[in-house]
């Protein structure tokens, strides 16, 4: 049961008056229900959308690949066209009786091909040599077409896939396929081109449901914009290299997904892509972010609104629950009490004894107050009971004391402190138990069994200070080291603070044990280790044993410029501690090189390991420049963006 303080500590009247009152405590659970049935439909919500947006994704991605496989059969056809076209003008020639069977052959296979818009012959001067059209048209020339110069230019034999052009013959914009064809002796005798109907793609886009505001391109790996669903022309040829697909996905990966905002009409759209692995096509499937969600939007609204309508049923009985547990509680603190077995069992305890009203008030206390907290019982009968707790304790006694009063449990270990009659402060653990009344069962206060644990808590203290202690050089130790990074990444990222870490290896220390032996070696540590702390001057700075002869300093609130001047501090007190070490260099003393690093973290930016590795990088790199000096990380992303001032600005502060 929750104790209530006494009626003269009007301080801590008013911060418990909350947890006094069962029907108080009700009502915060009852709204804390209603509260957590809201919020969990609400997280059920938004994971909904967000399971929505991903099978959006997933569509995206398949219908992505399934277009540039229709794309890659289309162009393929075209091309398996072209290839006995070439084959046959490059064993016959282009002679007049073999120009008039092709143009024949051309007109047929466009008829049997809907999907091509028309077949060229080119001579080697550009000029007409057949076509799939009725006639050619007279002084028609394709040299200066990017086709043509490409085969022109290049031995490559195999098909070329250009940017989208307006057709010379009809006007209208087509996709152009081409092969280069030889003479018998190699050289360059002409082009062959299929034309593709840029139009023939919008057409088959047009048949996939991808809403009002949903789009599907078939574009080139230079972001050409071969044709665009829906159809517009303006679109076709168009360069939109700079978007995020060419720039970022494509690079990464032939085939994805991803959200943007289109540049051609700015809507918001959730996408897939492929590329093509035999073709230079790239298709882009996409849905209008709104659209994905409208369904969602409107299921989402009912549910909220259902859920709501039940929280507001729970809140009104749990409001005639309260008024009920009120009437309980009356008639409850009318009821007479019996304790003669009780005082019996307690008076020949060796721990100390309480009956403690639902008042918070002692009944009565067992003789062993006198040995455990140095008061007589009759000093501490009449007395609330709270009075002897100490203020940081209250949270958890009042936490235990819920659980009594509420049912949960009958009987709960409370751990506090409190002081002696001499002023000493004391840890004492009780174990209170609910008693209930004989005649009506219900909770009338506690019997609580405590007893003096201050030695107890001592040694629990020293084996806690000592687990977080590196035996050796008395700094903390990895495990105190990576408490305190986490503990000060987090801080920092909620105060927008920047904090900075050094990372400190002693120079060439494995010659230095080769040469005067292990215990040398620790007592080297020891004497670095503590220069590394008197140069460590600010309270909450941490220096710690990182591993080895490896140590850390974690400076929180520090800037890069502050970082390299006690990294300095540090390198100098170490040289002046003046150990010989005749294999440590061009002195001949120990000394130490550090690395630097300084970030300002944000909430949801890199973890704290980021740090770490800038600081173990920039370690690496004194190390590597000579050793006995002070290395500064490069910035980078989310790292302080304030870069030091002063003589402390160098990359590398070396010294002799």
């Amino acid at each position: 049961m929750m104790l209530p303080p006494p009626r003269d500590a009007a301080g801590w009247r008013g911060a418990c008056r909350w947890c006094r009152s069962l029907p108080l405590r009700a009502s915060a659970l009852i709204a804390l229900v209603c509260l957590t049935l809201i919020g969990l439909e609400a997280w059920h919500e938004w994971s909904a959308r967000d399971t929505q947006l991903r099978e959006a994704e997933t569509a995206m991605a398949n219908l992505a690949r399934s277009t540039v496989q229709h794309a890659e059969d289309t162009v393929e056809m075209a091309d398996t066209a072209m290839l006995g076209l070439v084959e046959r003008l490059e064993a016959e020639g282009t002679s007049p009786a073999t120009l008039e069977r092709l143009h024949r052959l051309l007109a047929a296979r466009v008829a049997a091909l809907p999907r091509l818009r028309g077949l060229f012959i080119y001579g080697e001067d550009g000029a007409w040599l057949a076509t799939s059209q009725a006639s050619i048209p007279p002084g028609a020339n394709n040299g200066d077409r990017e086709y043509f110069r490409h085969h022109l230019n290049t031995l490559d034999r195999q098909p070329f896939l250009g940017p989208p052009v307006r057709s010379r013959s009809e006007g209208q914009w087509i996709i152009p396929v081409s092969r280069r064809f030889n003479h018998p002796d190699g050289r360059f005798a002409g082009v062959v081109l299929a034309t593709i109907d840029a139009e023939y793609f919008a057409r088959h886009y047009a048949a996939y449901d991808l809403g009002s505001q949903g789009s599907l391109g078939l574009l080139r790996p230079d972001g050409t914009v071969l044709v665009r669903h829906p159809f517009d022309e303006n679109t076709v040829g168009r360069s939109v290299a700079d978007i995020d697909l060419f720039r970022i996905h494509l690079p990464r990966a032939t085939s994805g997904a991803y959200r943007y905002v289109s540049p051609i009409d700015g809507i918001e759209r959730i996408s897939g892509y492929r590329r093509s692995s035999r073709y230079p096509l790239v298709t882009l499937a996409a849905m209008s972010r709104h659209e994905v969600l409208e369904n969602w939007r409107g299921g989402a609204l009912l549910r909220v609104t259902g859920v709501a309508a039940l929280a507001g049923v729970i809140g009104a009985l749990g409001f005639r629950l309260t008024r009920q547990i009120s009437r309980r509680q009356e008639a409850e603190r009318a009821l007479a009490e019996s304790e003669t077995n009780f005082r019996m069992l307690a008076e020949n305890c060796s721990d100390m004894v309480s009956r403690i009203g639902g008042d918070g008030v002692r009944r009565y206390v067992s003789p062993a107050s006198s040995r455990i907290l140095g008061h007589a019982p009759e000093e501490l009968v009449g007395r609330h009971a709270q009075e002897q707790f100490h203020p940081d304790d209250l949270p958890a006694v009042h936490a235990a004391g819920a659980q009594l009063s509420s049912g949960e449990v009958q009987e709960a270990t409370m751990t506090y402190r409190t002081r002696r009659a001499d002023g000493a402060e004391a840890w004492i653990e009780s174990r209170v138990r609910v008693v209930l009344d004989q005649k009506t069962g219900a909770p009338d206060g506690v019997v609580a069994v405590s007893r003096d644990i201050t030695e107890r808590k001592a040694l629990e203290a020293t084996l806690a200070r000592l687990a977080m202690q590196d035996g050796l050089t008395g700094l903390a130790n990895r495990r105190a080291f990576d408490s305190a990074l986490h503990r000060e990444w987090h801080r920092a990222a909620r105060d927008g603070a920047p904090l900075s870490l050094l990372l400190l290896d002693v120079d060439r220390f494995k010659a230095f044990n080769d040469r005067y032996g292990h215990q040398a070696g620790d007592e080297c540590l020891w004497s670095v280790a503590q220069a590394v702390k008197e140069a460590v001057h600010r309270f909450g700075d941490l220096a710690a044993r990182y591993g080895g002869e490896e140590l850390a300093v974690l400076l929180p609130g520090t800037t890069m410029a502050g970082a390299m001047e006690v990294a300095e501090r540090v390198r100098a007190a170490v040289q002046a501690l003046g150990l010989p070490h005749l294999e440590g260099g061009p002195i001949e003393l120990v000394t130490v090189s550090v690395g630097v690093a300084t970030i300002t973290p944000l909430v949801d930016g890199p973890p704290p390991a980021r740090l770490v590795a800038a600081a173990d990088g920039a370690l690496y790199q004194a190390k590597h420049d000579g050793r006995n000096r002070v290395v500064v990380a490069p910035m980078q992303p989310g790292f302080d963006p304030a870069p030091p001032a002063g003589p402390a600005a160098a990359w590398s502060l070396a010294t002799t």
